[in-house]
């Protein structure tokens, strides 16, 4: 429930969750486009400008899920 209030403009909403036949599952929606590890095996390093980009974007994300109180452990 928490992790659906989340609003941040890095962090994919959470639309749905629930169980079915004792499987737990949530839905999110579809975001087109690479995933890093598929950019980063198609282009090799990204540069430095792109990573400082991309760690502030998390780390913003990051802090603000800590500030609705909800810890992101992967």
């Amino acid at each position: 429930q928490l992790a659906a209030t989340l609003q941040h403009p890095a962090i994919v909403p959470l639309l749905a969750a629930g169980e079915a036949d004792g499987v737990l599952y949530y839905s999110m929606p579809f975001v087109d486009g690479d995933t890093l590890r598929a950019r980063l095996e198609r282009s090799g390093a990204l540069p430095i400008d792109e990573v400082v980009r991309l760690g502030r974007e998390v780390a913003s994300a990051l802090a603000y899920a800590h500030r609705q109180g909800l810890v992101h452990r992967d």
